[in-house]
Protein backbone atom coordinates (compact mmCIF):
# COMPACT_ATOMS: atom_id res chain seq x y z
CA UNK A 1 0.00 0.00 0.00
CA UNK A 2 2.83 2.34 0.81
CA UNK A 3 4.27 1.74 -2.67
CA UNK A 4 0.96 2.70 -4.27
CA UNK A 5 0.66 6.02 -2.38
CA UNK A 6 4.22 6.94 -3.43
CA UNK A 7 3.34 6.20 -7.02
CA UNK A 8 0.27 8.42 -6.85
CA UNK A 9 2.27 11.23 -5.26
CA UNK A 10 4.96 10.92 -7.93
CA UNK A 11 2.41 10.93 -10.75
CA UNK A 12 0.71 13.96 -9.26
CA UNK A 13 4.05 15.81 -9.10
CA UNK A 14 4.81 14.88 -12.71
CA UNK A 15 1.39 16.00 -13.86
CA UNK A 16 1.68 19.25 -11.92
CA UNK A 17 5.17 19.91 -13.32
CA UNK A 18 3.98 19.19 -16.87
CA UNK A 19 0.92 21.44 -16.48
CA UNK A 20 3.05 24.30 -15.13
CA UNK A 21 5.57 23.83 -17.95
CA UNK A 22 2.84 23.93 -20.60
CA UNK A 23 1.23 26.99 -19.02
CA UNK A 24 4.55 28.82 -18.79
CA UNK A 25 5.55 28.16 -22.39
CA UNK A 26 2.09 28.71 -23.87
CA UNK A 27 1.45 31.94 -21.99
CA UNK A 28 5.01 33.23 -21.98
CA UNK A 29 6.00 36.55 -23.37
CA UNK A 30 5.60 36.69 -27.11
CA UNK A 31 7.12 39.60 -28.92
CA UNK A 32 4.36 41.40 -30.74
CA UNK A 33 4.52 44.65 -32.61
CA UNK A 34 2.62 47.65 -31.37
CA UNK A 35 0.05 49.21 -33.65
CA UNK A 36 2.44 52.09 -34.36
CA UNK A 37 5.16 49.65 -35.43
CA UNK A 38 2.70 47.79 -37.67
CA UNK A 39 1.57 51.05 -39.29
CA UNK A 40 5.21 52.01 -39.89
CA UNK A 41 5.89 48.58 -41.40
CA UNK A 42 2.91 49.00 -43.73
CA UNK A 43 4.04 52.52 -44.70
CA UNK A 44 7.47 51.12 -45.58
CA UNK A 45 5.82 48.34 -47.59
CA UNK A 46 3.73 50.86 -49.56
CA UNK A 47 6.86 52.87 -50.43
CA UNK A 48 8.57 49.69 -51.66
CA UNK A 49 5.57 48.80 -53.83
CA UNK A 50 5.37 52.33 -55.24
CA UNK A 51 9.09 52.30 -56.08
CA UNK A 52 9.08 48.79 -57.59
CA UNK A 53 9.15 49.38 -61.34
CA UNK A 54 9.40 45.67 -62.15
CA UNK A 55 5.78 44.98 -61.22
CA UNK A 56 3.39 44.01 -63.98
CA UNK A 57 0.55 46.41 -64.68
CA UNK A 58 -2.83 46.20 -66.31
CA UNK A 59 -5.24 49.09 -66.83
CA UNK A 60 -9.02 48.91 -66.81
CA UNK A 61 -11.21 51.82 -67.89
CA UNK A 62 -14.95 52.27 -67.93
CA UNK A 63 -17.99 54.37 -67.18
CA UNK A 64 -19.46 55.01 -63.75
CA UNK A 65 -23.23 54.73 -63.76
CA UNK A 66 -25.97 55.70 -61.36
CA UNK A 67 -27.34 53.16 -58.86
CA UNK A 68 -29.79 51.83 -61.45
CA UNK A 69 -27.00 51.39 -64.00
CA UNK A 70 -28.84 53.48 -66.58
CA UNK A 71 -27.07 56.85 -66.74
CA UNK A 72 -23.36 57.56 -66.98
CA UNK A 73 -22.23 59.84 -64.18
CA UNK A 74 -18.48 59.73 -64.76
CA UNK A 75 -15.58 57.46 -65.55
CA UNK A 76 -13.09 55.24 -63.77
CA UNK A 77 -9.62 53.95 -64.44
CA UNK A 78 -7.88 51.43 -62.28
CA UNK A 79 -4.32 50.26 -62.42
CA UNK A 80 -3.49 46.78 -61.18
CA UNK A 81 0.13 46.15 -60.11
CA UNK A 82 1.24 42.58 -59.48
CA UNK A 83 4.37 40.51 -59.06
CA UNK A 84 5.15 39.04 -62.49
CA UNK A 85 6.76 35.91 -61.04
CA UNK A 86 4.32 34.94 -58.28
CA UNK A 87 1.26 36.71 -59.73
CA UNK A 88 0.57 38.13 -56.23
CA UNK A 89 -1.52 41.28 -56.28
CA UNK A 90 0.40 44.22 -54.78
CA UNK A 91 -1.51 47.43 -55.48
CA UNK A 92 -4.61 48.79 -57.15
CA UNK A 93 -5.00 52.49 -57.88
CA UNK A 94 -8.62 53.30 -58.63
CA UNK A 95 -9.42 56.76 -60.02
CA UNK A 96 -13.05 57.85 -60.23
CA UNK A 97 -14.01 61.06 -62.00
CA UNK A 98 -17.43 62.62 -61.62
CA UNK A 99 -17.81 66.29 -60.70
CA UNK A 100 -14.83 65.53 -58.40
CA UNK A 101 -11.81 63.27 -58.68
CA UNK A 102 -11.34 60.52 -56.13
CA UNK A 103 -8.22 58.37 -56.02
CA UNK A 104 -8.22 55.14 -53.99
CA UNK A 105 -5.15 53.01 -53.33
CA UNK A 106 -5.50 49.40 -52.18
CA UNK A 107 -2.30 47.67 -51.07
CA UNK A 108 -2.04 43.90 -50.80
CA UNK A 109 0.64 41.73 -49.23
CA UNK A 110 0.58 37.96 -49.79
CA UNK A 111 -2.77 38.47 -51.55
CA UNK A 112 -4.27 40.03 -48.42
CA UNK A 113 -5.56 43.59 -48.17
CA UNK A 114 -3.29 45.55 -45.79
CA UNK A 115 -3.89 49.25 -46.47
CA UNK A 116 -6.44 51.55 -48.11
CA UNK A 117 -5.67 55.21 -48.86
CA UNK A 118 -8.17 57.67 -50.32
CA UNK A 119 -7.39 61.08 -51.77
CA UNK A 120 -10.40 63.15 -52.76
CA UNK A 121 -10.40 66.76 -53.85
CA UNK A 122 -13.22 67.63 -51.45
CA UNK A 123 -11.91 66.05 -48.24
CA UNK A 124 -8.84 65.18 -46.20
CA UNK A 125 -6.84 62.09 -47.04
CA UNK A 126 -8.27 58.91 -45.53
CA UNK A 127 -6.29 55.89 -44.39
CA UNK A 128 -7.06 52.39 -43.15
CA UNK A 129 -4.33 50.03 -41.91
CA UNK A 130 -5.16 46.33 -41.56
CA UNK A 131 -3.35 43.49 -39.82
CA UNK A 132 -4.60 39.91 -39.91
CA UNK A 133 -8.02 41.05 -41.13
CA UNK A 134 -8.46 43.61 -38.34
CA UNK A 135 -8.30 47.39 -38.66
CA UNK A 136 -5.40 48.52 -36.51
CA UNK A 137 -5.54 52.21 -37.38
CA UNK A 138 -7.65 54.61 -39.41
CA UNK A 139 -7.61 58.32 -40.11
CA UNK A 140 -10.35 60.75 -41.22
CA UNK A 141 -12.84 58.02 -42.10
CA UNK A 142 -16.25 57.04 -40.77
CA UNK A 143 -16.94 53.38 -39.92
CA UNK A 144 -19.55 53.09 -42.70
CA UNK A 145 -17.05 54.24 -45.33
CA UNK A 146 -14.42 51.90 -43.85
CA UNK A 147 -16.77 48.98 -44.41
CA UNK A 148 -17.47 50.06 -48.00
CA UNK A 149 -13.78 50.47 -48.84
CA UNK A 150 -12.82 47.15 -47.24
CA UNK A 151 -15.57 45.39 -49.20
CA UNK A 152 -14.41 47.11 -52.39
CA UNK A 153 -10.81 46.08 -51.72
CA UNK A 154 -11.86 42.46 -51.18
CA UNK A 155 -13.97 42.60 -54.36
CA UNK A 156 -10.94 43.85 -56.33
CA UNK A 157 -8.86 40.99 -54.91
CA UNK A 158 -11.51 38.41 -55.80
CA UNK A 159 -11.78 39.74 -59.37
CA UNK A 160 -7.99 39.72 -59.70
CA UNK A 161 -7.74 36.10 -58.53
CA UNK A 162 -10.39 35.05 -61.04
CA UNK A 163 -8.49 36.57 -63.96
CA UNK A 164 -4.86 35.74 -63.05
Amino acid sequence: MRYFSGLVRMDFKNILFYALFVAATACGTHASKSEDELVQTLNTYMVKVNENHTLGETVVEGALTDNKGQNDIGSFTYYVNYNKDTKDLCHIKNIEKTNQTREEHYYYKNNTLVTVLVNASASSDKKIYINKGRIISSLNIAPEEQDLLLAKGERFLKEYKQTH
